[in-house]
């Protein structure tokens, strides 16, 4: 969930190549508040392995609190070819 007035902290599931995880899986996370893109040494990305029940995931926090509705992460993941989503939160 993404809160006003509180950092950002999401977690996407990931599922990495074979042989590979998370945190070798070259995983960005771009992230738009309205319509302010957040500089990249604000945003940080904390790779979470697989565990009982769980798939493994990228967890995606903000060094800045989260002041406006609409906040929009692109994700991107892979180092040679990738894959991005965008995900948009009201």
């Amino acid at each position: 969930m993404v809160f006003l007035g509180a950092p950002l902290d999401l977690a996407f599931d990931v599922e990495p190549d074979a042989g590979t995880t998370v945190a070798s899986s070259c995983v960005q996370a771009f992230v738009v508040s309205g319509d302010r893109k957040l500089d990249a040494s604000k945003v940080r990305i904390v790779a979470q392995p697989e565990v009982s029940g769980r798939a493994p995931s990228a967890r995606v926090q903000t060094a800045v609190v989260i002041d406006e509705p609409v906040v929009t992460v692109t994700l991107t993941a892979g180092c040679s070819k990738s894959i991005t989503r965008h995900y948009t939160f009201l």
